[in-house]
C-alpha cells in the first residue's frame, strides 16, 4: 500500500467519520436512504418517499423529523415537496465520494442503482474498518481476540473476520491475523488481530488519535477504564457507576448517618466530575 493509497483510505475514512458524526449509521440507516434519494431525486413528497424506500410512512416521518433537526433538509413548492437543504448537499456529495472513490458535487449524475446498490457495501465495510483500527489501536500491543473485538463493533466474530480478512493478506496490510497454532480447523473465536505497520500508521493520522493524545481528560478516562477506544470507555464507566452506586446504596445502610453523608456526597462529587469530562472530551 503505497502513501497514495493510504491518503486515500485515510481520507475516505476521514469523510466517513463525518458522515457518521451527523448521522449515526449504526442507527440512522433510513435517514441516510433518504438524504440519497433526495440528492438525486432533488425533490419527492413523503408518500413518494416512502413508496421509493419500501418503508412504513410512519417511520419516513420518524426519520424525516430527525433529519429537520439536524437542518438537512427543506420544503419547498409551497411545503408541497422535501429537499435537501445546502448542509444535506454536503452530505451528499460526501456520501458521493465515499462510494465513487473521488471527491464529487452533488450535480453529477450518479445512477440511483449504482448508489443503492453500493452504498451499503462501502459504507459497512469503511465503518466496521474504521472501528477496528481504533479498537486495536487503543488497546494493548496493538491486539485483541476477534471475540472482543467483534463485541465492541457489534457484530458476530465470523462477519468481523470476513471484513477483515482482505487487509491482513496482502503484503501492504493493515492488520496481522494470528491463529492458533494447533488444529486443522481454526475457528473465528479463536482468532487474534493485531495492527501491521500501515495499520499503526493509519491510526496515528485519524482523527480519534490526533484529538485524544494530548489531551488530558481523555488520559484521566483512559486510565480509569484502560482504553481510548471512546465505547469502550462510556461502557465501562457505565458499569462502574451503576456497580458503585449500588455499593454506595448499600453499604451507607449500615454506617452512622454523619459517615453516610460524607461517602454519599464523596461519590456524588466524584460522578459529577467524570461525566463533565466525559461532556467535555466527547
Amino acid at each position: 500500500m503505497g502513501l497514495e493509497s493510504i491518503n486515500e483510505a485515510l481520507q475516505r475514512l476521514n469523510t466517513l467519520r463525518e458522515v457518521d458524526s451527523v448521522i449515526d449509521l449504526s442507527r440512522g440507516w433510513l435517514q441516510l436512504r433518504i438524504v440519497v434519494v433526495l440528492g438525486y431525486l432533488k425533490k419527492l413528497d413523503v408518500d413518494g418517499l416512502a413508496k421509493l424506500l419500501g418503508e412504513r410512512k410512519k417511520a419516513v416521518l420518524d426519520a424525516l423529523r430527525k433529519l429537520r433537526l439536524k437542518a438537512l433538509i427543506t420544503e419547498v413548492d409551497e411545503g408541497m415537496y422535501l429537499a435537501l437543504s445546502d448542509e444535506g448537499r454536503n452530505l451528499y456529495s460526501s456520501i458521493l465520494s465515499i462510494i465513487v472513490g473521488t471527491p464529487v458535487t452533488s450535480s453529477e449524475n450518479v445512477s440511483t442503482l449504482s448508489i443503492a446498490e453500493d452504498l451499503h457495501r462501502y459504507l459497512t465495510r469503511s465503518f466496521y474498518l474504521y472501528e477496528a483500527i481504533i479498537a486495536l489501536g487503543t488497546s494493548r500491543k496493538y491486539e485483541l481476540p476477534i471475540n472482543t473485538l467483534a463485541s465492541i463493533v457489534k457484530l458476530s466474530p465470523e462477519v468481523l473476520d470476513d471484513y477483515l480478512k482482505p487487509y491482513a493478506e496482502n503484503r501492504s496490510r493493515v492488520f496481522k491475523r494470528l491463529t492458533p497454532s494447533r488444529g486443522f480447523l481454526t475457528r473465528a473465536k479463536g482468532i487474534t488481530y493485531r495492527l501491521d505497520d500501515e495499520g499503526v500508521k493509519i491510526y496515528h493520522r485519524l482523527p480519534d488519535y490526533v484529538k485524544y493524545k494530548n489531551d488530558l481528560k481523555a488520559s484521566i478516562l483512559r486510565t480509569i477504564t484502560l482504553s481510548g477506544h471512546p465505547r469502550i470507555v462510556l461502557k465501562r464507566l457505565s458499569l462502574m457507576f451503576s456497580l458503585g452506586s449500588a455499593v454506595i446504596a448499600i453499604t451507607t445502610t449500615f454506617l452512622p448517618v454523619s459517615l453516610s453523608l460524607i461517602i454519599t456526597l464523596t461519590w456524588v462529587l466524584m460522578i459529577s466530575f467524570l461525566a463533565l469530562i466525559i461532556e467535555m472530551t466527547y
